[in-house]
């Protein structure tokens, strides 16, 4: 139960283990690095052991989300950043729509103080 801090009540850990091996394919396929660099065999590194000069990218195995557990404060940093891409999309909607042909250094003085007072 929630009161006995059971990890099974936490929403963001129930998804992460419902994660299957296809997810975890479609991840893998969507690598951005997996057509320019090395895969890694150990994931705590950035560079490839035989090469130093190659960068390299962690192939997460199938099993992935089954073994592995999110550090506790996961869920806190994952609503942290969709909340905060939340308030740029919305606040980007409030702005005035610039003109293409007409700007001024003091529009976009004018902007920028606007999107620092919607973003507060």
């Amino acid at each position: 139960s929630k009161e006995d801090g059971d990890a099974d009540d936490d929403p963001f850990l129930t998804s992460w283990r419902s994660q299957n091996a296809s997810f975890v394919q479609r991840l893998n396929e969507l690598n951005p690095m997996k057509d320019t660099a090395v895969e890694c065999k150990n994931p705590n590194k950035q560079r490839d052991d035989d090469d130093d000069d190659k960068l390299c990218y962690y192939k997460v195995p199938d099993t992935y989300f089954e073994y592995h557990t999110p550090s506790l404060y996961s869920s806190y940093i994952y609503d942290s950043i969709i909340s905060i891409g939340l308030g740029a999309c919305k606040a980007r909607q409030q702005l005035p729509e610039r003109s293409n042909n007409t700007s001024s250094t003091t529009d976009d003085d004018n902007n920028s103080r606007r999107r620092r007072n919607l973003m507060v």
